[in-house]
C-alpha cells in the first residue's frame, strides 16, 4: 500500500544513500510505479505473489522463496507495508540480504499500530526496536529510521533503511 508518508521516507532515504540498480518492489500490489520516480534511469522491477487489476507486476512470486530472483543483484531493495503480511519476517529478511548488492540498500516500512486488515493475511506489528534487530541479525548497517504518527495520533508506522557491507 502506498502512504505518503512512506514516500516521503523514501526520499529521504535517496538523498543520503545514492541508489544503484536495479530496483526491486516486492509486494508491489496495485502501487506499481508508486515509488518509481525516486529511481530515475533505473530498471525499476515490481514482483508480487499474484498479478495486480493492472497486469503491471514483473514477477510472480512468494517473497519466502524469490525463485526467479539473482542474488547479490539488486541495488535497491523496496519493502513497503509488506512485512506484517510475511509469515516468516526472519526468512525474508534473509532472502533479501542474499538478493541485495553489495554497498545495496533495503527501504522497509511496516505498521506498527493498524486495524487488523484482509490483505492476504496479517500477521505482524513491528516495533522500530524489532526493525533494527531483522537488520542486525543481517548484517544491514541502518543509516535512516523514522516513526510516522499521522495527524498526531499514537505511531501507526515504523521504517528503517539500510546498507549492505562491501564484503
Amino acid at each position: 500500500m502506498g502512504r505518503p508518508e512512506g514516500r516521503e521516507f523514501v526520499k529521504e532515504c535517496t538523498e543520503k544513500v545514492k541508489p544503484f540498480g536495479p530496483v526491486i518492489d516486492l509486494g508491489a500490489g496495485e502501487f506499481t510505479n508508486y515509488y518509481k520516480p525516486f529511481f530515475p534511469g533505473l530498471d525499476y522491477i515490481t514482483l508480487d505473489a499474484q498479478q495486480n487489476s493492472t497486469n503491471s507486476i514483473d514477477i510472480i512470486a512468494d517473497l519466502l522463496t524469490l525463485p526467479r530472483v539473482h542474488d547479490a543483484y539488486y541495488g535497491v531493495v523496496l519493502l513497503m507495508d509488506v512485512l506484517e503480511h510475511i509469515e516468516k519476517p526472519f526468512t525474508a529478511f534473509m532472502k533479501i540480504s542474499q538478493i541485495l548488492s553489495p554497498g545495496g540498500i533495503i527501504i522497509c516500512s511496516t505498521v506498527t499500530s493498524w486495524v487488523e486488515h484482509d490483505h492476504q493475511a496479517d500477521y505482524w506489528r513491528f516495533t522500530q526496536a524489532g526493525l533494527v534487530l531483522l537488520c542486525d541479525r543481517f548484517d544491514l548497517r541502518i543509516f535512516h529510521k523514522k516513526i510516522a504518527a499521522p495527524g498526531g495520533c499514537i505511531p501507526c508506522q515504523v521504517m528503517i533503511a539500510a546498507t549492505k557491507d562491501h564484503s
